[in-house]
């Protein structure tokens, strides 16, 4: 089970574990694992510490942190969300505090992998090369329109490094739906998209699945996680992995994207995410 917390997040989150706690207390605690993505941990005021001390106490006094233990023994993953955040204003802190802190909480056997989840790739680049980290997650790096994840795959290998891919649905804009108010895609870009859109359609399916089918295509890319609120979307994103994908419409898709490849969308740098996407 993976949950994503930012500080606005926080309190809802601890309600879901106490939840889930609650309705699963049966479960073996051997093979109950949470993985918690969690950003930053002051939830209340504006400052930003990420110091090894003031970590490791917010992690021994989270309350989540008592429900976890109370059905297995230590974290599974710990990862800093959105390092970039606010125009990469807390990054250096992140590298010279941060990643340090949970270095310490792994070495005490509090977590057993830990690691960054950013969207810039020079940040991933620049973490992965600096620091010996377990686990990145990024999103909308490897989607039709975007496929900037494969040049850091051979660094990522190397380093031994636990790969989760996310928003194979490029953040809403790779949907019939369309993308949030706060994306930062232009009209000239939702036009382009809409023709894939369209396309697709006439072709007796839709981007949404083959957005799906192509960012867990790649045998080097071990995990892709996409969020819904809906049940049947979930049955529905199973069912298109399980079907083949049509290479030859994937080129033609990404032909038509081709005025948007592996553009940077710059308002992920600037706001906190808190979701797979």
């Amino acid at each position: 089970m993976i949950i994503y917390s930012s500080d606005k997040h926080n309190i809802i989150t601890i309600l879901v574990f106490t939840l889930i706690i609650i309705k699963y207390r049966w479960i073996n605690r051997d093979w109950l694992s949470f993985i918690l993505n969690t950003g930053k941990f002051e939830s209340f005021g504006t400052e930003i510490r990420l110091d090894p001390a003031r970590m490791e106490y917010l992690f021994d006094k989270s309350l989540i942190t008592w429900i976890i233990m109370k059905r297995t023994e230590h974290w599974i993953d710990f990862n800093l969300h959105d390092i970039e955040y606010n125009d990469s204003q807390y990054l250096e802190q992140a590298m010279n505090e941060g990643i340090p802190a949970l270095m310490k909480l792994k070495e005490q056997g509090k977590i057993r992998f830990f690691g960054i989840a950013t969207y810039p790739i020079q940040v991933i680049r620049e973490v992965i090369e600096l620091h010996d980290i377990d686990t990145v997650m990024n999103h909308n790096l490897f989607t039709l329109n975007d496929t900037r994840l494969l040049s850091l795959l051979p660094l990522i290998r190397d380093k031994n490094i636990g790969l989760m891919n996310s928003a194979p649905l490029g953040s809403g804009l790779l949907t019939a739906r369309g993308v949030a108010s706060w994306h930062s895609a232009g009209e000239e870009e939702k036009a382009i998209v809409n023709k894939a859109v369209e396309f697709c359609i006439k072709q007796g399916t839709s981007i949404e699945k083959l957005a799906i089918q192509f960012s867990v295509s790649c045998e080097d890319i071990p995990t892709t996680l996409v969020s819904t609120a809906n049940p049947e979307r979930i049955k529905m994103n199973a069912e298109y992995v399980e079907d083949p994908m049509d290479n030859k419409l994937v080129e033609k898709v990404q032909e038509i994207l081709k005025p948007i490849r592996n553009k940077d969308w710059d308002d992920f740098n600037k706001q906190d995410s808190g979701s797979p996407k």
